[in-house]
């Protein structure tokens, strides 16, 4: 009887743990049916927002496609109205710039001929060779960039003073190099670490540029290259008064660089 009673009792707790068991899906199910509603009843307000939206894009597409097409007319008309107006300021820009050309073609003769005209007078001044002959110059070797004295053929003309391969090619081709006397200042080059007689520099005044160092085959000639030089220099100041007043009278001029 004990036993019985043991086995009833576990079938009965057995049958309230199904019992409880089948209450909680009962609730389970009750709240995926109350979610499920829940849902269905969202999604249906948001099919109705969704039809609203676009019932008032529609409405609004509408509206936008009559204004497209009133600022197309509108457009239509500008475009009109510009390319008359266009046309009328393309003939006024023609006609304007002709009157312009006119004008800064007959300005700018009346100056050169001025500048000619005051260039002659200066160049009838400077035009002449002062002196020329051959002198040494310290120059860089490309190759192994030690300096060395190489000849070359000076030519010393208003205030400029150009040097050149030799002669043959003075009368044949371009400097090699024009140093302004107006820049430089000249000094002898004195002392046993020279590696010429009777040589001289021309430094670039003011510490701007290169210095050049010069050398001549005989102490008059070094003394008459510095006094020539020199002169030059002087010179210059000549020069800057009569460029000033071609300035003032009918534009700048520059002195005449020799063999450009």
């Amino acid at each position: 009887m004990a036993a019985e009673r043991e086995k009833n009792a576990q079938l009965q707790a057995q049958v309230n743990a199904l019992q409880k068991e089948n209450e909680e899906l009962r609730a389970k199910l009750r709240d995926e049916q109350q979610l499920r509603a829940n849902l269905e009843e969202e999604l249906r307000e948001t099919e109705e927002e969704l039809e609203e939206v676009r019932a008032e894009a529609d409405e609004e597409k509408t509206l936008l496609l009559q204004r497209i097409k009133d600022l197309e007319e509108e457009l239509e008309q500008l475009k009109q109205l510009m390319g008359d107006s266009l046309d009328k300021a393309a003939r006024d820009k023609a006609e304007a710039l002709m009157a312009a050309a006119r004008a800064k073609e007959q300005a700018l003769s009346e100056a050169e001929q001025a500048r000619l005209a005051q260039m002659r007078k200066v160049q009838g001044l400077l035009a002449k060779v002062q002196r020329q002959g051959d002198l040494y110059i310290e120059e860089r070797s490309a190759l192994l960039g030690t300096l060395n004295y190489k000849k070359r053929h000076f030519v010393l003309q208003d205030i400029y003073l150009s040097y050149y391969r030799d002669k043959k090619a003075f009368e044949q081709s371009r400097p090699l190099g024009i140093i302004r006397c107006d820049q430089v200042r000249v000094y002898e080059l004195e002392g046993k670490d020279q590696k010429k007689q009777f040589a001289f520099q021309l430094a670039a005044d003011g510490g701007k540029g290169r210095d050049y160092n010069l050398a001549a085959n005989k102490a008059d000639e070094m003394k008459n290259w510095m006094k020539d030089i020199k002169e030059a220099k002087k010179k210059a100041v000549g020069v800057g008064i009569v460029a000033h007043g071609a300035t003032l009278e009918g534009g700048p001029t520059t002195p005449r660089s020799p063999r450009n």
